[in-house]
């Protein structure tokens, strides 16, 4: 890239660009300072541990036997009686819940709109649609590139969304059926 400047022209331009050059971020020349490398840590040695002598066997101890003084006599207590085992009380009856009735068609979400505002915005969705079906059918059978093949499927997505949102929200359906419209129409104009 070349740049020619007129001298006088502009001093701050030439400032600028100077200031550019010499920042320390910017500058071309300057050599990266590289850390010195850092010497390995000297190896560890681990003490060998001593092996250690076998267990020595036990020796059996004779177990001391307590002998009760001649005069004592040895007294029991008796057993404490079983507790009763509480029995669970039953559950209360309660009757049978009634049963729900089948749910209706969920609410749907949307504007209200009034049935001339209907008609309006279901003409708009027809027009909007057959000009970018007709728009496609110039561009039928023809070489397109991938950017235009991206756009070729946007176009196919808003049309198909436009007509599943037809019967539920006509506002949103108008609108993806002008932005496929647009866009096949550009596309159409795009390509030779």
């Amino acid at each position: 890239m070349t740049v020619a400047f007129r001298t006088g022209s502009n001093p701050f331009l030439a400032l600028a660009l100077a200031l550019a050059l010499t920042a320390a971020g910017c500058n071309p020349f300057r050599r990266k300072k590289t850390p010195p490398p850092i010497p390995p840590p000297p190896p560890v040695q681990q003490p060998v541990p001593a092996p250690t002598p076998p267990p020595a066997e036990p020796k059996p101890t004779a177990q001391p036997t307590v002998q009760q003084p001649p005069d004592t006599e040895t007294i029991r207590l008796p057993e404490p009686a079983p507790k009763p085992v509480p029995q669970p009380k039953p559950a209360p009856v309660t009757p049978p819940a009634p049963p729900e009735p089948p749910p209706g068609p969920a609410p749907q979400l949307g504007q209200l709109l009034s049935a001339d505002e209907q008609v309006r915005y279901t003409r708009l969705t027809d027009q909007a649609l057959a000009r970018a079906r007709s728009a496609l059918l110039k561009i039928e059978g023809r070489r397109l590139t991938a950017e235009q093949k991206a756009a070729l499927d946007r176009v196919l997505t808003f049309i198909r969304q436009a007509q599943e949102l037809r019967g539920r929200d006509l506002v949103q359906a108008a609108g993806l059926a002008q932005r496929a419209d647009l866009l096949a129409r550009d596309l159409a104009a795009g390509v030779p």
